[in-house]
Protein backbone atom coordinates (compact mmCIF):
# COMPACT_ATOMS: atom_id res chain seq x y z
CA UNK A 1 0.00 0.00 0.00
CA UNK A 2 2.62 2.24 0.51
CA UNK A 3 6.80 2.57 -0.67
CA UNK A 4 10.05 3.54 0.33
CA UNK A 5 13.12 4.26 -1.43
CA UNK A 6 15.93 1.78 -1.66
CA UNK A 7 17.68 3.54 -4.15
CA UNK A 8 20.83 4.40 -4.09
CA UNK A 9 21.40 3.17 -0.46
CA UNK A 10 24.80 3.42 0.97
CA UNK A 11 26.27 0.26 2.08
CA UNK A 12 29.52 -1.12 3.33
CA UNK A 13 31.18 -4.70 2.41
CA UNK A 14 33.10 -6.72 4.16
CA UNK A 15 36.67 -4.98 3.25
CA UNK A 16 34.89 -1.79 4.42
CA UNK A 17 34.34 0.06 1.07
CA UNK A 18 31.48 1.71 0.68
CA UNK A 19 29.10 1.65 -2.72
CA UNK A 20 25.60 2.42 -3.61
CA UNK A 21 23.24 -0.27 -4.15
CA UNK A 22 19.25 -0.72 -4.37
CA UNK A 23 16.23 -3.17 -3.76
CA UNK A 24 14.07 -3.81 -0.97
CA UNK A 25 16.39 -5.08 0.95
CA UNK A 26 17.21 -1.35 1.76
CA UNK A 27 13.87 -0.23 1.62
CA UNK A 28 12.36 -2.73 4.32
CA UNK A 29 14.27 -1.38 7.34
CA UNK A 30 13.84 2.21 6.46
CA UNK A 31 9.93 1.58 6.20
CA UNK A 32 10.32 -0.42 9.76
CA UNK A 33 11.90 2.13 11.07
CA UNK A 34 9.51 4.94 10.06
CA UNK A 35 7.11 2.79 11.25
CA UNK A 36 8.34 1.98 14.76
CA UNK A 37 9.00 5.79 15.52
CA UNK A 38 5.65 7.17 14.38
CA UNK A 39 4.00 4.04 16.78
CA UNK A 40 6.52 5.40 19.63
CA UNK A 41 5.11 9.11 18.93
CA UNK A 42 1.68 7.82 18.58
CA UNK A 43 0.72 4.98 20.89
CA UNK A 44 1.23 0.96 20.24
CA UNK A 45 -2.33 1.24 21.08
CA UNK A 46 -2.77 3.09 17.69
CA UNK A 47 -2.43 0.40 15.12
CA UNK A 48 -5.14 1.72 13.05
CA UNK A 49 -4.08 5.43 13.49
CA UNK A 50 -0.38 4.53 12.30
CA UNK A 51 -1.36 3.31 8.77
CA UNK A 52 -3.04 6.58 8.19
CA UNK A 53 -0.55 8.46 9.70
CA UNK A 54 2.07 7.17 7.32
CA UNK A 55 -0.24 7.20 4.26
CA UNK A 56 -0.65 10.84 4.82
CA UNK A 57 3.05 11.61 5.25
CA UNK A 58 3.88 10.06 2.38
CA UNK A 59 5.04 11.74 -1.47
CA UNK A 60 2.34 10.89 -3.62
CA UNK A 61 2.83 9.82 -7.02
CA UNK A 62 -0.11 9.56 -10.34
CA UNK A 63 1.18 5.84 -10.28
CA UNK A 64 -0.67 3.90 -7.05
CA UNK A 65 -0.50 0.84 -8.91
CA UNK A 66 3.23 0.59 -8.62
CA UNK A 67 3.71 3.66 -5.31
CA UNK A 68 -0.10 2.84 -3.75
CA UNK A 69 -0.54 5.72 -1.37
CA UNK A 70 2.80 7.31 -2.40
CA UNK A 71 6.66 7.08 -1.22
CA UNK A 72 7.60 6.97 2.71
CA UNK A 73 9.59 10.45 3.34
CA UNK A 74 12.82 8.03 4.46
Amino acid sequence: HIACSGYGSKVVDMNGSVYGNNGTSFSSPFAAGIAALTLEEIGVENIGKLRQTLFNKATKNSNTTAFGFGILNC
